[in-house]
């Protein structure tokens, strides 16, 4: 069993996994070891298309959510490839979890995953930002690409002035 984060099953980058959901209360947990800050990169495929979706998340080691994504049943982009990307702050054990899109039933089939790590933190979002003491910090004209993952997400920057002015 792999559901929880002290029993995940350990990957390493670009290995492709292929896992399934067995009921709407089972997890795949997999556990990816960052040896310093970067964007993470989740390449998720269903195997068929379903009537209840998947949802794919990635935390770090605090449990703190990163990113998450829903590959819904009414379309056949799951089945084409997906991917998540989320920018890592810094180096420890990641997590990613799968489960189902729904409280009464799991997908049926097949996923295959697959993680990637670039080191270049430019120009990204790097998460934990979700407080004023978690923000990211960045410079004045300096431009960031983010994402908000679900309702709860809040993405925090801080600037820092040397002068008062308009």
């Amino acid at each position: 069993p792999n559901d929880t984060a002290s029993t995940a099953q350990s990957i390493s980058l670009s290995e492709s996994i292929t896992g399934s959901i067995s009921n709407y209360e089972d997890y795949d947990v997999y556990a990816i070891e960052l040896s310093q800050a970067g964007q993470l990169t989740l390449s998720f495929q269903a195997a068929e298309r379903d009537s209840t979706s998947w949802i794919y998340e990635i935390y770090d080691s605090q449990s703190n959510l990163l990113g998450q994504d829903e590959c819904a049943y009414s379309s056949d982009y799951c089945q084409d490839g997906v991917t998540l990307s989320v920018g890592i702050s810094s180096p420890g054990t990641h997590y990613i979890r799968v489960r189902s899109g729904a409280s009464y039933s799991s997908p049926t089939g097949q996923y295959t995953l697959s993680v990637s790590f670039s080191s270049d933190t430019s120009g990204i979002e790097l998460e934990p930002n979700d407080t004023a003491s978690t923000a990211q910090s960045i410079s004045l004209s300096e431009s960031i690409t983010g994402s908000i993952s679900n309702y709860e997400d809040y993405d925090v920057y801080a600037i820092e002035l040397s002068q008062a002015g308009q």
